[in-house]
């Protein structure tokens, strides 16, 4: 049964486009911009930033797992800091507002600490863009092997012809060589 590789690329693209979604969210908070009759800035943002992370973090650790630990940090923070400030705030200090955020806070000060956020939600942007960019280009070498076996890399193509030298080369080396001695090419095939 043949993969169909739409699937991905529909999966891939509705969470790109979240990841938008949820970027011009949080900065809309942050410019404080915003319509009374559009959703409250932000709101969005808190709302599915969770499930956006575990579906980002999913994808990158099957894509490019070596970017996964960043991609941890900008969310966690590093679990040693002593106090949380401009440097140390982590996005999962806005969901844990509590530890942050007394009971009452200036405006200015949520879209301070939003603005930190956001920061770094954009790296996580750009990680998760990286990843899926290598995955379309995968996703395009297999369909495109896939849909023509004959078609190669220009490189694997040399690497080919090259092989095929040699053996004709050898199975022929009687007719080529006055002495039938072909070792040299022998070694190489």
């Amino acid at each position: 049964m043949p993969t169909d590789y739409r699937k991905y690329r529909k999966d891939l693209t509705s969470l790109l486009k979240l990841t938008r979604k949820l970027y011009f969210d949080l900065e809309r908070f942050v410019m404080q911009q915003g319509d009374k009759n559009e959703e409250e800035p932000g709101a969005s943002f808190l709302s599915y930033y969770q499930n956006w992370y575990t579906e980002s973090h999913a994808f990158i650790a099957q894509v490019m797992p070596a970017r996964l630990p960043e991609f941890d940090a900008l969310y966690m923070g590093d679990e040693k800091r002593k106090d949380v400030n401009p440097d140390t705030y982590a996005i999962r200090d806005w969901f844990l507002n509590a530890r942050i955020f007394p009971i009452r806070v200036s405006a200015s000060k949520k879209r301070e600490y939003a603005a930190m956020v956001l920061k770094r939600f954009q790296i996580q942007c750009r990680i998760l863009e990286s990843a899926a960019e290598s995955f379309k280009k995968l996703l395009n070498e297999l369909e495109s092997s896939l849909s023509d076996p004959s078609r190669r890399s220009s490189e694997e193509a040399a690497v080919q012809a090259s092989l095929d030298i040699n053996r004709i080369i050898v199975e022929n080396k009687e007719k080529l060589f006055a002495d039938g001695d072909a070792s040299f090419w022998e070694d190489d095939f």
